[in-house]
């Protein structure tokens, strides 16, 4: 016995490659980010929050207020993180017609919380290895990272993805909202297939509520909608295909989708080229980080359909980022903790060096020594809770017949 899903009708299995090197592309960011705020002047500018711009024409404004800040979009790259999960989940029950939601349920759960669990173990091991005054004299970031003390209650909190305390590993913040997106699945797929019709409409009220988070600081609001963008990309995915080929002039398709890409990158960067020159219009500025929820929306729809971006992400070494991303979105703070208290104060070339080379070595390690085991018993996890679950069901089923016989 299984549940059956909602179900389309003409679905066929797609396997977008290039969506893989998109996430290693994003999660190699969010290290350039970390690494970044080892430096003083930059991490000044990030903890203030954007009411501190640097002096014009410097080099931290030219990585903070201008295009260049795409090189240290991590936070713009969870966004992606977002929209890619809201994609990637909900296709396979549309492409699915007997998709099995225990066997789903269990077996995310253990592929999102087992390399979770062991980073937060990795952290907490550099911490007490690590003097956090030497690590800590580099950076006003890195002193707060280097600074928490590992404990077992700090331990177990970090390790509930849900309501935990994050400061041990700082990324793992993000998965609070991908575990709630994965429990909240079945409610983004009827959604998404829901207001297929009115796209546009749907995705203008996603911006919206982004907008409304983002004014009255409710992350709720401000990040759960982003997974809703991926989701409607998944749902539409042969009306685009069917759109693309009807007739349609290869030139025009390439042209149209280079301006989506450029489009997508600059809004993706606005908020920061804005604060560059208005540091104090708080309307704007909220304006514009609303603004990177369509970007990330756009940028994921560009890598999965435009050809000359899926031919690039899909080239060796982005196939490999995508598959080590989420061990290195796991390990790196730990890895750049780490590097600080063998490097020292003083040394912030070879740190930020040091830390990006040993944070890639790390990544293959854990994903080959932990991800990719974890992946395997997930699946063994799946399998087994659904046999059982089916099971019962069917026991309770005939049981039931028996008695009313």
């Amino acid at each position: 016995m299984s549940i059956k899903p909602i179900q389309r009708t003409a679905a066929h299995v797609h396997r977008f490659s290039s969506l893989d090197g998109l996430r290693g592309l994003a999660a190699l960011l969010v290290v350039f980010h970390h690494v970044s705020l080892t430096v003083p002047a930059i991490s000044d500018v990030y903890l203030v929050h954007g009411t501190a711009p640097a002096p014009t024409w410097t080099a931290v404004w030219w990585m903070t207020a201008t295009p260049a800040q795409l090189l240290l979009a991590g936070p713009q790259a969870v966004l992606i993180f977002f929209v890619l999960s809201g994609f990637v989940l909900v296709l396979p029950v549309l492409n699915n017609r007997s998709f099995d939601w225990i066997s789903y349920y269990s077996r995310r759960m253990a592929r999102l919380y087992l390399p979770a669990i062991a980073s937060v173990l990795l952290a907490a091991t550099c911490l007490l290895v690590s003097d956090p005054h030497l690590v800590g004299a580099s950076s006003d970031w890195l002193a707060g990272a280097a600074s928490v003390q590992p404990n077992w209650w700090r331990i177990l909190s970090a390790s509930d993805l849900l309501f935990g305390d994050y400061s041990l590993n700082n990324p793992l913040w993000s998965l609070r909202w991908e575990v709630l997106f994965s429990v909240l699945l079945p409610v983004y797929l009827v959604g998404a297939l829901l207001t297929t019709g009115y796209c546009w409409l749907a995705l203008g009220a996603s911006w919206a509520v982004v907008y409304v988070g983002i004014h009255t600081h409710n992350d709720a609001l401000a990040l759960l909608p982003t997974f809703f963008g991926g989701s409607m990309l998944a749902v539409r995915t042969d009306e685009i295909r069917e759109w693309a080929t009807r007739g349609r002039s290869a030139a025009r398709i390439q042209l149209w989708g280079a301006i989506l890409l450029v489009a997508s990158l600059l809004l993706l960067s606005l908020r920061w080229m804005v604060w560059g020159v208005m540091p104090n219009a708080s309307q704007l500025l909220t304006l514009t980080d609303s603004l990177q929820f369509p970007a990330a929306v756009a940028l994921v729809f560009v890598a999965t359909f435009w050809t000359p971006l899926v031919r690039l992400l899909c080239t060796r070494g982005f196939r490999w980022l995508g598959r080590v991303s989420f061990s290195l979105y796991l390990v790196h703070v730990p890895v750049i903790i780490a590097v600080g208290a063998v490097v020292g104060p003083g040394h912030g070339a070879v740190h930020t060096m040091v830390s990006l080379v040993c944070a890639l070595f790390v990544a293959e390690l854990f994903f080959r020594l932990v991800e990719g085991p974890s992946h395997r018993l997930s699946r063994f996890i799946g399998v087994t809770s659904s046999r059982i679950v089916n099971t019962r069901l069917e026991t309770d089923v005939d049981g039931g017949a028996l008695v009313k016989a």
